[in-house]
């Protein structure tokens, strides 16, 4: 199993269906799939990272925010529908400055996703992923799996999602910040996949 990080797939999406073709010319099985997390989730993970309390000062933050991590100054910068973006774009940073006159849209990302990908997971029903892997590949995938709220060995957090949402609703935040992440997100949960 070969994990690959799709920091910037667009540009290796071509290269990878090559691979998965010559691959299955020679009846090697082959499964690609992917997890989206929640919109929320994973903004608090990246802002968290970047501009945390023990990230290396505060790469990549706003210049007012480093050493001031609050809630407010995440949702200031952080740049709208990242997931998509980072697909689409690749990974140039979590704000909204780091991809300045980029453009996306549903359809791009969705597409980018169904040609890429032989299954498209979230991180809810990851244990569902897995199953689907280890039946098509006929292998058995032993992964432990933390919950998105386990604490054990992360370093100490700036902002949480509950920090995130005391204040604002989760429509109010997904419709704002993350409206085509979040339909996205969204449609793969209800489907569970392709």
């Amino acid at each position: 199993m070969i994990e690959i990080h799709p920091h910037k797939l667009a540009p290796y999406a071509g290269l990878l269906q090559r691979v998965v073709e010559v691959l299955r010319q020679y009846e090697i099985p082959v499964v690609s799939t992917t997890l989206l997390r929640h919109p929320i989730d994973h903004a608090v993970s990246l802002y968290n990272y970047w501009c945390g309390p023990d990230s290396a000062v505060g790469r990549n933050c706003h210049p007012s925010s480093v050493g001031h991590h609050t809630k407010d100054l995440m949702l200031t910068n952080v740049a709208h529908d990242m997931q998509c973006m980072q697909l689409i774009h690749g990974f140039q940073g979590f704000t909204q400055l780091d991809y300045n006159g980029k453009n996306i849209s549903y359809l791009e990302c969705f597409n980018l996703l169904k040609n890429s990908f032989d299954w498209v997971g979230t991180t809810p029903r990851m244990d569902e992923t897995f199953t689907r892997m280890e039946g098509a590949l006929n292998i058995h995938i032993n992964i432990s799996v933390p919950s998105e709220k386990t604490e054990f060995g992360r370093k100490k957090s700036a902002v949480s999602r509950d920090d995130i949402l005391r204040n604002a609703s989760l429509d109010h935040l997904t419709s704002t910040f993350f409206p085509i992440d979040t339909a996205l997100y969204e449609y793969f949960r209800r489907q569970g996949g392709w």
